[in-house]
Parts: C-alpha cells; structure tokens; sequence
C-alpha cells in the first residue's frame, strides 16, 4: 500500500496556480480535443495535449474546427466574451503574468514540465507564442466570412427589393389615394399627402356599434377603403389591362416590404461596414508583423485581398440602397422622419392587415342550403290523429284499395 500511495504521489503535479474553477473548465476545454474526433492523421509518438500546441503553431484547419477555435479564443484572450468589466481584465492580466511567473520559476529550480498540470502548461504555451489570439481571430474570421456576407448579402437585397417594389407601386399607388381622399372628407380638409403610419390605423378606426357586422373584419375603416378599391375597379375592367385593380397585385406591392419588415436598421447600416472593418484590421495586422513565406499565417491570410474587395463592394451597395431610399421617402412623404426599419416595419404590418381583409372580401358568398336528392328532408312531427290517418293510407295502398291505382298488393315493410 506504501508503495502504491508513493507512486501515485510522483505522478501527481506538485504546481498549481489557478483556480479550482479555472483549472477544471481548461481541463474540460482540453478533453473536448479527443483523438476521436480531432485527428486526422495521428502521430503514434504524440500525446493529445503536445498535438494541440503543434495545431495552434501551425494554425492547422483539420484539428481547429470553428467550435474549437471559439474554444481556445475564449480561454486564452484576456478579456472575457460577455464580460468585459474592468475588473474581469484585471483578473485575466493577473492570471497571465501569474502563470508565466510561476511556470518559469519551477522550471529554474526543478526542470520538469511534467510537473505543472495541463491547464497552466496550456496556458504557458499559448503565452508564448507570438500573436496567437490574433492570428486564431483571423483564422475564425476566415472560417465563418462566407456564412456572415452571405447573411449580410441577403438583408441588403431584401432592403433592395422592398425600395424598388415602392419606387412605382401602381397599385399602392391607387390605395393611397383612396385613403387621402376618406381622410380629406372625414377632416374637412384638402391636404396633398398623410403619414404613412396613418395605414396601420385604419384597422383601428370602427364602426359605430349600432352598425356593426358580426365579422370583425368588416368593422374597419381598413375594410371600407378595400372594399371601395376593389368595387372601384370592377366596373371598369375593360380599363385596367395589367390587373392593377386585383387585391392580389396590391399584396404583391406590399410584399417585399413584408419581407424588410423583420430586418433592423442595424442589419444593414453596421453589419456590412463591420465586416469590412474586421477584413481591413486583420490585414494590417498581418502587414504589421512582417510574414515570412514559411509562416502559417500566410495560408490564413492568402483569401483576405479578396474578403476585403468582396466586403467594401457590398458597403458601397448598401450607400446605393440608402440614397434610393432617401428618394422613395420624398416620393412617399414620410413627414415623420421614420428610420428604414421603422418604416418598412409599418408597412409590414399593414400587409398582415391587408391580408386578413382580403382574405375576407375574397371569400366565396355563402350559398343557399340544398338537400341532396339521396337524403330524405326529415319528417314533420305529427299528431296522434295524423299518425293514424297515414297509417290507415298505408295499409289501403298495400291492399290496392285507393282509387285511381291499379290493384296491386304491395308487400308490407
């Protein structure tokens, strides 16, 4: 038993100069890097944790997949993710200048690297190599580019669509027309144009109670002006040959702003500048450090000139969509100064509008019930009189006896 405890004594670590909490999550974050799933081609001379340290120098893609990096970026930078308080950097310099400390006076008085568990020889190590937390940004820059600019790609695009689909609304068009000239006989006014945030209130405005359908819908004055566009273009069909007057072709104007209705101003005004600025810092901070050709960091590098072309292309289609968005809002009137999201957000709810009272006024009439001609109508309830009345009718038709008809004995039920 002697022997046992003293050879379990050698093999455990005698340093220690982290946390319990930090020492156990680094040893869990280590772990995760399991021959299993990690290695490709394993060298049979190498342990887990020295092939993890040879993935970071090389900055190899094959063992750092994006969930690693994000992994290895959260436990060696300096700041915390989601907490960036001072006293949360405070603690992480400490911890940095505690470990190299540490590290470096055990190895002058002992030697043995053994000696120091994996979670502050992992810390060690990343410590020293040169710029590591930057070149592991840029390598998940590069790994998650394409997924980032193709979402940014599609917001720009979406916002694109709903500015050139209200460029020339012809049916929308019609409909705000319509409005302006209820809202200049309800006010007794003749003004020229009303604020767009005016369309969501027309579901609001009611009917006075005494007037009332048992359908909420038709209640609205949204429903009145529908109802007047679509009547309005129904005697004169013969005047309307690109279908201006359909309810479906005013839904399909007010679709692609559906589309934007979801998107924030955010979306489109910092997520394509910001990527642009990422691909602009990482490339000179690459210029920075002066590569040579052997260097890892070459290959990480070698696609960001044309990140940064693809980027600061789609910052320049994001200006061209916010200049025609200026225009459209002179052609619309936006009096209250809405940002674009705002605006398309209220448009987006006055299609949900729209789309229920269509749905309403498209809606087949209801027809007169019919029996079918293999269903019996149900029978009247009958006296008692009446009941022996049919019965004595009955039995003198199966005898034959009615006048009129041949005598014909008919089988009884």
């Amino acid at each position: 038993g002697s022997r046992l405890r003293k050879g379990l004594e050698k093999k455990q670590p005698s340093v220690s100069l982290l946390s319990t909490n930090r020492s156990n999550n680094l040893s869990v974050m280590l772990k995760s890097f399991s021959p299993k799933d990690t290695w490709v081609n394993p060298p049979k001379h190498q342990n887990t944790f020295s092939y993890i340290i040879d993935a970071l120098n090389n900055l190899d893609e094959e063992v750092l997949s994006e969930d690693k990096l994000e992994q290895v970026i959260e436990s060696i930078q300096l700041i915390k993710k989601k907490e960036t308080a001072s006293n949360t950097n405070d603690e992480r310099m400490k911890e940095r200048e505690v470990v190299l400390q540490g590290v470096e006076e055990h190895l002058k008085k002992d030697g043995n690297l053994n000696k120091i568990p994996e979670p502050e020889r992992f810390l060690y190590a990343t410590y020293k190599i040169p710029h590591l937390l930057e070149r592991l940004v840029a390598l998940r820059f590069k790994l998650t580019f394409r997924e980032r600019i193709d979402v940014q790609k599609l917001n720009v695009e979406t916002y694109s669509r709903a500015i050139n689909s209200l460029s020339n609304p012809k049916a929308l068009k019609i409909l705000l027309e319509i409005v302006l000239a209820i809202l200049n006989t309800f006010n007794q006014s003749n003004a020229q144009a009303f604020p767009l945030t005016y369309l969501c209130k027309l579901s609001e405005y009611k009917k006075n109670e005494t007037y009332r359908s048992p359908r909420d819908e038709e209640n609205t004055l949204l429903y009145f002006v529908l109802k007047l566009y679509k009547l309005n273009f129904e005697t004169n069909l013969n005047f309307d040959p690109e279908n201006i007057g359909s309810l479906h072709q005013l839904l399909e104007d007010l679709s692609p702003s559906k589309e934007a209705s979801s998107l924030m101003i955010e979306d489109i005004s910092f997520g394509p500048l910001n990527l642009f600025n990422e691909v602009k810092g990482i490339l000179e901070l690459a210029k920075a450090q002066k590569l040579s050709d052997d260097d890892p960091f070459c290959k990480v590098i070698g696609l960001f000139p044309h990140f940064f072309d693809e980027s600061q292309g789609l910052v320049q289609k994001v200006e061209d969509v916010l200049e025609r968005w200026q225009t459209v809002q002179t052609f619309l009137g936006n009096e209250e100064k809405l940002s674009i999201s705002e605006f398309f957000a209220s448009l987006g709810k006055f299609y949900d509008d729209v789309q229920k009272v269509v749905d309403n006024l498209l809606k087949p009439p209801p027809s007169k019930r019919s029996i079918s001609p293999n269903i019996c109508p149900p029978s009247p309830r009958l006296t008692d009189s009446a009941r022996r009345r049919r019965s004595k009718s009955a039995t003198r038709l199966r005898e034959g006896r009615i006048k009129g008809h041949p005598t014909v004995a008919f089988l009884a039920p």
